[in-house]
Protein backbone atom coordinates (compact mmCIF):
# COMPACT_ATOMS: atom_id res chain seq x y z
CA UNK A 1 0.00 0.00 0.00
CA UNK A 2 1.00 3.08 -1.09
CA UNK A 3 -0.11 6.59 0.33
CA UNK A 4 0.02 9.83 -1.46
CA UNK A 5 -1.11 13.10 -1.26
CA UNK A 6 -3.66 14.80 -3.65
CA UNK A 7 -1.15 16.52 -5.98
CA UNK A 8 1.26 13.03 -5.85
CA UNK A 9 -1.84 11.14 -7.10
CA UNK A 10 -3.08 13.87 -9.71
CA UNK A 11 0.15 13.72 -10.91
CA UNK A 12 0.58 10.08 -11.01
CA UNK A 13 -2.89 10.29 -12.93
CA UNK A 14 -2.58 11.91 -15.39
CA UNK A 15 1.38 11.38 -16.57
CA UNK A 16 0.93 7.30 -15.57
CA UNK A 17 4.40 7.84 -14.54
CA UNK A 18 6.28 6.38 -11.45
CA UNK A 19 7.36 8.74 -9.23
CA UNK A 20 8.88 9.44 -5.48
CA UNK A 21 6.94 11.25 -3.04
CA UNK A 22 8.16 12.43 0.51
CA UNK A 23 7.19 11.02 3.65
CA UNK A 24 4.74 13.59 5.45
CA UNK A 25 6.83 15.31 8.35
CA UNK A 26 5.78 13.31 11.72
CA UNK A 27 7.00 15.70 13.86
CA UNK A 28 5.11 16.10 17.00
CA UNK A 29 6.23 19.29 18.17
CA UNK A 30 4.80 22.17 15.88
CA UNK A 31 6.95 25.12 14.86
CA UNK A 32 5.28 27.44 13.99
CA UNK A 33 7.07 30.76 14.95
CA UNK A 34 5.26 31.68 18.13
CA UNK A 35 3.73 35.12 18.57
CA UNK A 36 2.46 34.86 21.37
CA UNK A 37 3.47 37.64 24.93
CA UNK A 38 4.48 36.36 28.77
CA UNK A 39 4.50 39.69 29.38
CA UNK A 40 2.67 38.93 32.78
CA UNK A 41 2.65 35.25 34.31
CA UNK A 42 -0.87 34.53 35.78
CA UNK A 43 -4.15 33.77 33.52
CA UNK A 44 -5.63 37.19 34.58
CA UNK A 45 -5.49 39.53 30.91
CA UNK A 46 -3.67 42.65 32.52
CA UNK A 47 -3.56 46.08 30.46
CA UNK A 48 -0.15 45.37 29.47
CA UNK A 49 -1.46 42.00 28.44
CA UNK A 50 -3.75 44.00 25.79
CA UNK A 51 -1.41 46.87 24.59
CA UNK A 52 1.14 43.86 23.78
CA UNK A 53 -1.55 41.69 21.76
CA UNK A 54 -2.64 45.30 19.60
CA UNK A 55 0.70 46.11 19.04
CA UNK A 56 1.88 42.25 18.05
CA UNK A 57 -0.99 39.86 17.53
CA UNK A 58 -4.30 41.93 16.33
CA UNK A 59 -2.47 43.50 13.12
CA UNK A 60 -1.69 40.31 11.14
CA UNK A 61 -5.36 39.05 12.21
CA UNK A 62 -7.31 42.54 11.07
CA UNK A 63 -4.46 41.95 8.25
CA UNK A 64 -6.27 38.65 7.47
CA UNK A 65 -9.37 40.73 7.62
CA UNK A 66 -8.95 43.35 5.28
CA UNK A 67 -6.25 41.74 2.80
CA UNK A 68 -8.33 38.75 2.33
CA UNK A 69 -12.06 39.05 3.57
CA UNK A 70 -13.63 36.26 1.72
CA UNK A 71 -11.45 33.97 4.22
CA UNK A 72 -13.39 35.40 6.95
CA UNK A 73 -17.08 35.51 5.53
CA UNK A 74 -16.80 38.71 3.83
CA UNK A 75 -15.94 41.21 1.49
CA UNK A 76 -13.87 43.73 0.63
CA UNK A 77 -16.81 46.30 0.87
CA UNK A 78 -17.35 45.13 4.42
CA UNK A 79 -14.08 46.32 5.50
CA UNK A 80 -13.73 49.16 3.79
CA UNK A 81 -14.18 51.60 6.70
CA UNK A 82 -13.65 49.56 10.02
CA UNK A 83 -12.59 50.15 13.66
CA UNK A 84 -11.55 48.81 17.32
CA UNK A 85 -14.41 49.06 19.85
CA UNK A 86 -13.47 48.52 23.37
CA UNK A 87 -13.15 45.17 25.00
CA UNK A 88 -15.70 43.49 27.21
CA UNK A 89 -15.94 40.00 28.74
CA UNK A 90 -18.63 37.60 29.41
CA UNK A 91 -19.39 36.99 32.86
CA UNK A 92 -20.46 33.13 33.75
CA UNK A 93 -23.38 31.98 35.62
CA UNK A 94 -23.86 28.77 37.48
CA UNK A 95 -27.46 28.65 38.67
CA UNK A 96 -26.33 30.37 41.42
CA UNK A 97 -23.34 33.03 41.37
CA UNK A 98 -21.62 34.82 39.23
CA UNK A 99 -18.14 34.73 37.76
CA UNK A 100 -16.17 36.94 36.79
CA UNK A 101 -14.01 35.84 33.65
CA UNK A 102 -10.36 37.42 33.09
CA UNK A 103 -8.82 35.14 30.84
CA UNK A 104 -10.68 35.72 27.55
CA UNK A 105 -11.49 39.21 26.52
CA UNK A 106 -13.61 40.46 23.39
CA UNK A 107 -13.07 43.07 20.89
CA UNK A 108 -16.00 44.04 18.60
CA UNK A 109 -14.62 45.17 15.25
CA UNK A 110 -16.70 48.19 14.07
CA UNK A 111 -18.20 48.72 10.55
CA UNK A 112 -20.86 51.16 9.78
CA UNK A 113 -22.34 51.35 13.12
CA UNK A 114 -22.33 47.39 13.41
CA UNK A 115 -20.56 44.98 14.52
CA UNK A 116 -19.18 43.13 11.87
CA UNK A 117 -16.79 40.76 13.67
CA UNK A 118 -15.25 39.58 17.00
CA UNK A 119 -11.39 39.73 17.83
CA UNK A 120 -10.58 37.62 20.94
CA UNK A 121 -7.69 38.29 23.25
CA UNK A 122 -7.09 34.55 25.08
CA UNK A 123 -4.27 33.66 28.25
CA UNK A 124 -3.24 30.80 29.24
CA UNK A 125 0.02 29.29 30.71
CA UNK A 126 0.84 32.44 31.29
CA UNK A 127 0.87 32.88 27.46
CA UNK A 128 -1.23 34.53 25.08
CA UNK A 129 -3.60 33.81 22.15
CA UNK A 130 -5.89 35.85 20.00
CA UNK A 131 -8.27 34.89 17.20
CA UNK A 132 -10.90 36.59 14.51
CA UNK A 133 -13.82 36.04 12.90
CA UNK A 134 -17.65 36.21 13.09
CA UNK A 135 -18.65 33.74 16.14
CA UNK A 136 -21.34 35.95 17.56
CA UNK A 137 -20.86 39.06 16.31
CA UNK A 138 -24.49 39.66 14.24
CA UNK A 139 -26.43 38.18 17.25
CA UNK A 140 -24.67 40.44 19.26
CA UNK A 141 -25.30 43.53 17.00
CA UNK A 142 -28.95 42.51 17.24
CA UNK A 143 -29.47 42.47 20.36
CA UNK A 144 -27.27 45.88 20.84
CA UNK A 145 -29.56 47.38 18.06
CA UNK A 146 -32.90 46.44 20.36
CA UNK A 147 -31.54 47.92 23.04
CA UNK A 148 -30.57 51.82 24.17
CA UNK A 149 -29.78 50.73 27.46
CA UNK A 150 -26.59 50.20 29.35
CA UNK A 151 -26.42 46.23 29.01
CA UNK A 152 -24.21 43.81 31.01
CA UNK A 153 -23.34 39.89 29.14
CA UNK A 154 -23.21 36.93 31.07
CA UNK A 155 -23.13 32.92 29.85
CA UNK A 156 -24.99 29.59 31.70
CA UNK A 157 -23.05 26.79 29.97
CA UNK A 158 -22.21 27.70 26.49
CA UNK A 159 -25.11 30.32 25.84
CA UNK A 160 -25.34 33.64 25.69
CA UNK A 161 -27.34 36.27 27.92
CA UNK A 162 -28.15 40.03 27.90
CA UNK A 163 -29.53 41.84 31.39
CA UNK A 164 -30.21 45.42 30.71
CA UNK A 165 -30.52 47.88 33.94
CA UNK A 166 -33.76 47.35 34.44
CA UNK A 167 -32.93 43.51 35.08
CA UNK A 168 -34.89 42.62 31.81
CA UNK A 169 -32.33 39.38 30.62
CA UNK A 170 -32.69 37.94 26.83
CA UNK A 171 -30.88 35.20 24.86
CA UNK A 172 -28.03 36.84 22.89
CA UNK A 173 -26.54 33.49 21.88
CA UNK A 174 -28.02 30.16 21.84
CA UNK A 175 -25.56 27.76 21.36
CA UNK A 176 -26.25 24.59 19.27
CA UNK A 177 -26.18 21.90 22.65
CA UNK A 178 -30.07 21.82 22.95
CA UNK A 179 -29.75 22.39 26.82
CA UNK A 180 -32.73 24.55 27.52
CA UNK A 181 -34.42 22.09 29.79
CA UNK A 182 -31.30 22.24 32.18
CA UNK A 183 -31.22 26.17 32.22
CA UNK A 184 -32.04 27.86 35.78
CA UNK A 185 -34.99 30.32 35.67
CA UNK A 186 -33.93 33.65 34.70
CA UNK A 187 -36.50 35.32 36.22
CA UNK A 188 -35.27 36.39 39.45
CA UNK A 189 -31.37 37.57 38.43
CA UNK A 190 -30.57 41.69 38.91
CA UNK A 191 -28.73 43.66 36.86
CA UNK A 192 -26.33 44.69 39.70
CA UNK A 193 -25.81 41.32 40.34
CA UNK A 194 -24.27 40.91 36.95
CA UNK A 195 -22.83 43.71 36.50
CA UNK A 196 -18.96 44.27 36.51
CA UNK A 197 -16.80 47.20 35.09
CA UNK A 198 -15.76 44.67 32.04
CA UNK A 199 -18.48 43.01 30.84
CA UNK A 200 -20.48 46.25 30.62
CA UNK A 201 -22.03 47.62 26.82
CA UNK A 202 -22.85 50.97 26.63
CA UNK A 203 -25.05 51.01 23.56
CA UNK A 204 -25.17 54.70 23.48
CA UNK A 205 -21.33 54.81 23.18
CA UNK A 206 -20.17 51.79 21.49
CA UNK A 207 -20.03 52.94 18.28
CA UNK A 208 -18.41 55.95 19.09
CA UNK A 209 -15.41 54.95 21.62
CA UNK A 210 -12.92 53.04 18.64
CA UNK A 211 -10.12 53.35 17.62
CA UNK A 212 -8.78 53.06 13.91
CA UNK A 213 -7.03 49.72 12.94
CA UNK A 214 -3.83 50.48 11.50
CA UNK A 215 -1.61 48.19 9.34
CA UNK A 216 0.56 49.89 8.19
CA UNK A 217 3.59 47.65 9.46
CA UNK A 218 2.03 44.48 7.78
CA UNK A 219 3.15 43.44 4.03
CA UNK A 220 -0.02 43.00 2.05
CA UNK A 221 1.57 40.00 0.21
CA UNK A 222 2.42 37.26 2.72
CA UNK A 223 1.94 33.56 2.59
CA UNK A 224 -1.20 32.45 2.53
CA UNK A 225 -3.75 29.91 1.64
CA UNK A 226 -7.24 28.68 2.14
CA UNK A 227 -9.96 26.59 0.63
CA UNK A 228 -11.80 29.26 -1.26
CA UNK A 229 -14.70 27.06 -1.56
CA UNK A 230 -14.85 25.15 1.50
CA UNK A 231 -18.48 25.46 3.43
CA UNK A 232 -19.90 26.00 6.45
CA UNK A 233 -21.96 23.51 7.85
CA UNK A 234 -23.77 23.97 10.65
CA UNK A 235 -24.29 21.06 13.69
CA UNK A 236 -27.77 21.87 14.27
CA UNK A 237 -29.15 21.84 18.03
CA UNK A 238 -26.98 18.95 18.57
CA UNK A 239 -23.15 17.86 20.04
CA UNK A 240 -22.57 16.44 16.57
CA UNK A 241 -19.99 19.10 15.61
CA UNK A 242 -17.30 16.59 14.26
CA UNK A 243 -20.23 15.04 12.09
CA UNK A 244 -20.72 18.94 11.01
CA UNK A 245 -17.02 18.64 10.20
CA UNK A 246 -16.88 15.37 8.42
CA UNK A 247 -20.12 16.60 6.27
CA UNK A 248 -17.84 19.87 5.16
CA UNK A 249 -15.09 17.46 4.35
CA UNK A 250 -17.23 15.67 2.05
CA UNK A 251 -19.01 17.85 0.44
CA UNK A 252 -15.09 19.88 -0.37
CA UNK A 253 -13.63 16.85 -1.34
CA UNK A 254 -16.77 15.04 -3.47
CA UNK A 255 -17.70 16.79 -6.33
CA UNK A 256 -21.04 14.72 -6.69
CA UNK A 257 -22.17 15.50 -3.37
CA UNK A 258 -23.93 19.12 -2.74
CA UNK A 259 -25.44 19.37 0.46
CA UNK A 260 -25.05 16.73 2.95
CA UNK A 261 -26.23 17.28 6.85
CA UNK A 262 -24.68 16.76 10.07
CA UNK A 263 -27.43 14.55 11.49
CA UNK A 264 -27.39 13.01 7.56
CA UNK A 265 -23.83 11.84 8.48
CA UNK A 266 -24.69 10.14 12.17
CA UNK A 267 -27.29 8.70 10.70
CA UNK A 268 -25.54 6.68 7.66
CA UNK A 269 -23.24 5.66 10.24
CA UNK A 270 -25.64 4.50 12.57
CA UNK A 271 -24.97 6.92 15.51
CA UNK A 272 -27.15 9.29 17.71
CA UNK A 273 -27.25 12.59 17.70
CA UNK A 274 -24.16 13.04 20.21
CA UNK A 275 -20.67 13.53 20.98
CA UNK A 276 -18.12 10.91 18.53
CA UNK A 277 -14.83 9.79 18.66
CA UNK A 278 -12.08 10.06 16.27
CA UNK A 279 -13.32 6.49 15.06
CA UNK A 280 -16.41 7.65 14.75
CA UNK A 281 -14.89 10.60 12.00
CA UNK A 282 -12.95 8.38 10.47
CA UNK A 283 -15.68 5.20 9.95
CA UNK A 284 -18.07 8.38 8.09
CA UNK A 285 -15.14 9.93 6.12
CA UNK A 286 -14.84 6.11 4.71
CA UNK A 287 -18.40 5.86 4.24
CA UNK A 288 -18.33 8.54 2.12
CA UNK A 289 -15.47 9.41 0.45
CA UNK A 290 -13.55 7.15 -2.56
CA UNK A 291 -11.76 4.51 -1.40
CA UNK A 292 -8.93 6.10 -3.10
CA UNK A 293 -8.42 8.21 -0.17
CA UNK A 294 -7.04 6.92 3.10
CA UNK A 295 -8.42 8.90 6.47
CA UNK A 296 -5.62 8.90 9.03
CA UNK A 297 -5.60 9.76 12.63
CA UNK A 298 -2.77 11.61 14.58
CA UNK A 299 -2.30 11.62 17.95
CA UNK A 300 -0.83 15.47 18.07
CA UNK A 301 -0.93 18.73 16.73
CA UNK A 302 0.14 19.27 13.23
CA UNK A 303 3.50 21.46 12.67
CA UNK A 304 3.42 24.44 10.80
CA UNK A 305 5.17 22.40 7.88
CA UNK A 306 2.49 19.66 7.74
CA UNK A 307 -0.19 22.56 8.08
CA UNK A 308 0.97 23.98 4.97
CA UNK A 309 1.03 20.58 3.33
CA UNK A 310 -2.06 19.83 4.01
CA UNK A 311 -3.74 22.72 2.75
CA UNK A 312 -1.40 23.21 -0.08
CA UNK A 313 -2.80 20.00 -1.33
CA UNK A 314 -6.35 21.20 -1.33
CA UNK A 315 -7.24 19.04 1.43
CA UNK A 316 -8.94 19.91 4.63
CA UNK A 317 -8.61 18.62 7.93
CA UNK A 318 -10.30 17.90 11.10
CA UNK A 319 -9.11 19.33 14.32
CA UNK A 320 -9.57 17.62 17.38
CA UNK A 321 -10.27 19.51 20.89
CA UNK A 322 -10.78 20.07 24.30
CA UNK A 323 -11.45 22.44 26.68
CA UNK A 324 -8.75 23.57 28.51
CA UNK A 325 -10.76 23.73 32.10
CA UNK A 326 -12.61 20.29 31.25
CA UNK A 327 -10.64 17.55 29.03
CA UNK A 328 -14.09 15.59 28.77
CA UNK A 329 -15.88 18.99 26.94
CA UNK A 330 -14.64 18.46 23.30
CA UNK A 331 -15.23 20.39 19.97
CA UNK A 332 -14.05 19.01 16.64
CA UNK A 333 -13.69 22.02 13.59
CA UNK A 334 -11.86 22.42 10.19
CA UNK A 335 -8.64 22.94 9.45
CA UNK A 336 -9.22 24.77 6.25
CA UNK A 337 -6.30 27.29 5.51
CA UNK A 338 -3.37 29.43 6.98
CA UNK A 339 -1.71 32.79 6.92
CA UNK A 340 1.60 33.60 7.52
CA UNK A 341 3.39 37.14 8.72
CA UNK A 342 6.79 38.41 9.77
CA UNK A 343 6.72 37.34 13.15
CA UNK A 344 3.60 34.58 13.15
CA UNK A 345 1.36 32.30 11.89
CA UNK A 346 -2.43 31.68 11.99
CA UNK A 347 -4.58 28.79 11.23
CA UNK A 348 -8.25 29.43 9.29
CA UNK A 349 -10.84 27.02 11.24
CA UNK A 350 -14.21 26.20 10.15
CA UNK A 351 -16.81 26.43 13.19
CA UNK A 352 -19.34 24.51 13.18
CA UNK A 353 -21.10 25.99 16.30
CA UNK A 354 -20.82 29.36 15.41
CA UNK A 355 -21.39 28.88 11.79
CA UNK A 356 -18.27 30.77 10.56
CA UNK A 357 -14.80 30.80 9.55
CA UNK A 358 -11.93 32.26 11.93
CA UNK A 359 -8.35 32.37 12.15
CA UNK A 360 -6.54 31.78 15.07
CA UNK A 361 -2.50 32.49 16.61
CA UNK A 362 0.03 29.92 17.52
CA UNK A 363 1.67 30.36 20.79
CA UNK A 364 4.37 28.35 22.42
CA UNK A 365 2.69 27.01 25.09
CA UNK A 366 -0.75 25.98 23.96
CA UNK A 367 -0.34 25.67 20.10
CA UNK A 368 -3.82 26.91 18.96
CA UNK A 369 -6.42 28.00 21.20
CA UNK A 370 -9.80 29.47 20.14
CA UNK A 371 -12.95 30.55 22.13
CA UNK A 372 -16.35 29.79 22.11
CA UNK A 373 -18.19 31.86 24.81
CA UNK A 374 -16.01 31.46 27.78
CA UNK A 375 -14.52 28.37 26.94
CA UNK A 376 -11.24 28.06 25.19
CA UNK A 377 -10.38 25.13 22.96
CA UNK A 378 -6.92 23.85 22.45
CA UNK A 379 -6.23 21.58 19.26
CA UNK A 380 -4.51 18.34 20.30
CA UNK A 381 -5.45 15.48 18.01
CA UNK A 382 -6.08 15.43 14.24
CA UNK A 383 -7.60 13.37 11.52
CA UNK A 384 -6.09 14.62 7.99
CA UNK A 385 -6.97 12.47 4.24
CA UNK A 386 -3.72 10.30 2.60
CA UNK A 387 -4.68 8.89 -0.52
CA UNK A 388 -3.93 5.38 -0.95
CA UNK A 389 -2.99 3.23 -4.36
Amino acid sequence: MLLFNKRAVASLLSATMCISFATFNMSIVANAEDSSSTVSNDNTISTSDIMYAKTNLFPALEADLIYTPEALGFTSDNVQSISLGDAFTINTYDGGNFNDINDIMYFPIISDNDILALLTLTKYNGELSASIGKDFADELSDYLDDNDDTVALFSYEQDIFGIDSSSNVEVVFDSPDNNESRQPSMDNILYADVVTSSNVLSVETLYESTTDIDISGIEPTRSYNYLIYYPIVYQGNYGICWAATVAAMVIYEVSYINNLTATQVCDAIGHGYNGGTKDDIIEALEYYLPSIYLPMYYPYVMSQYDIKTIINNDDPACMLCHDINNSNNRHAVSLCGYSEWDGGFQIRIMDSAYQCFKFSTYSSANGYLFPFGNTQYKWDYTVRLLYNL
